[in-house]
């Protein structure tokens, strides 16, 4: 039981002694943690804006004017009757020419044709922020303790000034 307060009594003695040294004057050599905000750089990267594709091109189709030459009527045969110098009737065969006309048509010279067009992809480039070291911290040796306690660290007084002023008069 002695045995286990010494042990204690001890253990206090080393926690009072690191704890006066880690804040106070008696530290042989003082570290402060040192935060490093993070590193970041751009990188610029290539992306497609729109991806290729392909649109059909209507080539609409191509028509002429023909003009024909058609008959209307076949060359026929009628008997045909007449009367000659006497007052006589006189009947013959009269041959009837083929009767022709021009018409005009329509005709399709070139169908009507889709064409495919290859429209390229299109490309942008964007600048994007990265990483480069992420924050971190350390340890580093100062030459005096980096901790203070309040009623040792040293502040300005404070500042008020003084403004004259022209004391107000009431009129009344």
């Amino acid at each position: 039981m002695a045995l286990r307060m010494f042990t204690l009594a001890a253990l206090g003695a080393v926690l009072s002694v690191s704890a006066a040294q880690a804040g106070g004057s008696g530290c042989a050599t003082c570290y402060q943690k040192v935060v490093h905000p993070p590193v970041y750089g751009t990188q610029h990267e290539k992306v497609m804006i729109r991806a290729p594709r392909t649109v059909s091109h209507v080539v609409p189709a191509k028509y002429e004017t023909v003009a024909e030459t058609v008959m209307v009527q076949p060359a026929s045969k009628v008997w045909q009757v007449s009367h000659d110098a006497h007052g006589r009737e006189i009947g013959c065969w009269v041959k009837v020419p083929a009767r022709y006309e021009t018409r005009h048509r329509q005709v399709l010279v070139q169908p009507e044709t889709v064409v495919p067009v290859a429209i390229p992809a299109v490309y942008g480039h964007v600048a994007r922020p990265v990483l480069l070291k992420p924050a971190h911290a350390s340890w580093q040796p100062v030459s005096r303790p980096a901790y203070k306690p309040a009623y040792e660290q040293a502040h300005a007084p404070a500042y008020y000034p003084r403004h004259h002023r022209a004391p107000l008069v009431s009129k009344y």
